[in-house]
């Protein structure tokens, strides 16, 4: 094989890197168009304090005191899924997954839903399916009833507590008291500590608190 002269291997070499640098101006043509896309993927990028994770799964509970499991999936059971199988956007059942599963017990029945995972509008089907079974509930045995449907197990609440403390009088000179806090435990006994303490199966967080005071002379 004939070694090839660096000059050859110049002229007759092409890959990506030299195709960029002998045209520059598909190399800025890019270069704009993959900013640009950013900017415009940053910008539409969706923006929410606490993630939208839609729960997908919803449970109809029914009661039917003093009857037993056998009648409670023939009269209640049975009506409650064809009800929630009205719905086109219920998940297809598979050997790994389900779209509508029943548990029925003496007295009571249970019937799991499932959506679809390409639907979009979660809240809008589950009101849908809540209609039915409203409208079910008075075809259902004398004694038996009322559905209930629950569909918020994705919902959350939180609380918020805050303290504020007035504005220390600037009057006064500056002077550091060190108060530690007391803590009566499930026995009766008082006690004043820094750290932690257990007692039974509880753990007592015990602090100091440091009261600072300022003052002009």
């Amino acid at each position: 094989m004939a070694h090839r002269s660096d000059l050859d291997r110049i002229e007759k070499t092409h890959n990506v890197p030299r195709f960029f640098v002998e045209h520059p101006q598909v190399s800025w043509v890019l270069l704009i168009g993959v900013l640009v896309w950013g900017w415009f993927g940053y910008h539409s990028m969706p923006q929410r304090k606490d993630p939208d994770i839609p729960v997908r799964v919803a449970l109809a509970a029914c009661s039917w005191p003093g009857a037993t499991a056998q009648q409670v999936e023939q009269f209640v059971t049975h009506p409650i899924e064809e009800a929630v199988a009205q719905n086109k956007t219920i998940h297809p059942g598979t050997a790994a997954d389900y779209g509508i599963r029943s548990v029925s017990i003496p007295g009571y029945a249970y019937v799991y839903v499932q959506l679809a995972e390409d639907v979009s509008d979660v809240k809008r089907q589950f009101s849908d399916i809540n209609l039915k079974l409203n409208a079910l509930s008075s075809q259902l045995p004398q004694g038996a009833g009322p559905i209930s449907f629950q569909s918020d197990f994705g919902d959350t609440a939180a609380l918020m507590l805050t303290i504020a403390s007035p504005k220390a009088d600037s009057s006064r000179s500056t002077s550091v008291a060190r108060h530690p806090v007391c803590h009566r435990d499930f026995a009766g006994r008082e006690e004043g500590s820094q750290g932690a303490r257990r007692t039974g199966h509880n753990r007592l967080l015990v602090s100091s608190v440091f009261v600072l005071k300022q003052e002009h002379h």
